[in-house]
This record gives C-alpha cells, structure tokens and sequence, in this order.
C-alpha cells in the first residue's frame, strides 16, 4: 500500500496534505491492519515551552484513525475523539503515530491511537468514526 493512500480523499489536509505549514504526515500500513507514521516535532508547534500544543497533538492522533480507516478502504468523518495526555511531546526529537481499527458497527467505527516518543506514551486516543452522509439531517 502506497504511504500517500488517502492522499486523494483529501490532498488539502492540514495533517498529511500538501497545506503549506501543514503537518506533512505520511502513513503506512502495516501487516496487522494499523498505520504508523513518524513526525519530526519541529518547534513551531509548541505551546508552552519545550513542548507541542495538545491541539497538535491531537491532530497527529485524529489523523492517524482516518489514515487507518482509509487504508481499510472507508471513508469517515470524526464524530467524537476522546484524548489522554501523559506526558509532554518535546519538539526535536521524533515522535511515531499508530492507529488500529478496535470494532465495526455497520457504518460506524471505533479506533485507537497513540503517540510515543523515545519509547514513551505521550498521548492516546479513542476515536468513533461516522462512515455515510456529511450533511445534516
């Protein structure tokens, strides 16, 4: 599977696009069905000092869930995502995201993702994932 699978779906993504100053992630998919990427923590994205804004991160983590969705050929929109923080994600050093698939109910979908640097937890997630119309009803 090509690392730029659900470049397509959406090639203006802040998260893994071409938006300038966007977050230029690239996911892969890996044999047990999750996706990885890594993402160098430039500066630019800090909050407070010496570590990355919570929003960033959990942009990383939002984005990983749709990337592992896409890779599973489906296409869906966030409609709850649920983040613990552990600790700081500290620019400079690089951090890996992976996300898996956990349940499937019918067009709905529930995911997990998580954020480690230097072999630490930083931050996970729990997704559920709408796969159907956008619009209002």
């Amino acid at each position: 599977m090509s690392p730029r699978h659900g470049h397509q779906v959406h090639q203006h993504c802040f998260a893994c696009g071409d938006a300038p100053g966007g977050l230029g992630l690239r996911f892969t998919a890996t044999n047990d069905g999750a996706v990885e990427a890594t993402f160098s923590c430039a500066a630019r994205y800090q909050g407070y000092d010496d570590m990355l804004h919570g929003g960033v991160i959990s942009t990383l983590l939002d984005a990983a869930m749709t990337h592992c969705l896409l890779a599973a050929g489906v296409v869906a929109v966030t409609t709850e995502l649920v983040v613990k923080f552990r600790r700081p994600l500290r620019p400079g050093i690089d951090a890996r995201i992976s996300a898996v698939i956990k349940k499937n109910y019918n067009r709905l979908y529930l995911t997990a993702a998580q954020v480690t640097q230097e072999n630490r937890v930083v931050a996970k997630a729990d997704g559920k994932f709408f796969a159907g119309s956008h619009d209002n009803e």
